[in-house]
């Protein structure tokens, strides 16, 4: 590991833009402690950055859980993340904020079991119209037909 840090600072900001690198990833490219990258950049007047890697967070799953009223812990938790991290995701989302005080409407078990419902329930309704379709069930008109032929 090189003890100086020899970039030119157009090549160390493109390094600090990129949102894919974290600070140890852009530690490991240059060959230089952490710590090396954080006085750099400080001294190029650059914002600070994280030290890990970018969480990967499922917005359209944020969303129903904040919708449906989980709670921010175990809705967090479902997602990987800390609650306060699901708080801000939401946030930054533009999803509405829940205030002090708020309380829970529903469990993640519940929110799962009425999404398992909701799903099983199309999935019916789509067998039960692709049965349909292929007349393989009578519907009332059907039955009308076959009283006919039998009197």
């Amino acid at each position: 590991m090189r003890r100086f840090l020899r970039i030119s600072a157009a090549d160390f900001r493109a390094l600090w833009a990129d949102d894919r690198l974290s600070l140890i990833d852009i530690a490991q490219r240059l060959d230089v402690a952490v710590p090396t990258v954080q006085r750099r950049a400080k001294a190029l007047g650059l914002s600070r950055r994280r030290m890990g890697q970018k969480p990967k967070i499922d917005m359209a799953l944020l969303r129903r859980l904040w919708i449906a009223g989980v709670s921010t812990g175990e809705a967090g938790e479902a997602l990987g993340l800390h609650r306060d991290t699901f708080i801000k995701a939401a946030q930054r989302a533009g999803l509405p904020p829940r205030g002090r005080g708020w309380i829970p409407a529903m469990t993640l078990a519940e929110f799962h079991e009425i999404a398992l419902r909701q799903r099983m329930a199309g999935e019916a309704r789509a067998t039960q119209a692709a049965l349909k379709l292929s007349e393989m069930v009578d519907g009332k008109q059907g039955r009308r037909d076959q009283m006919r032929k039998v009197a």
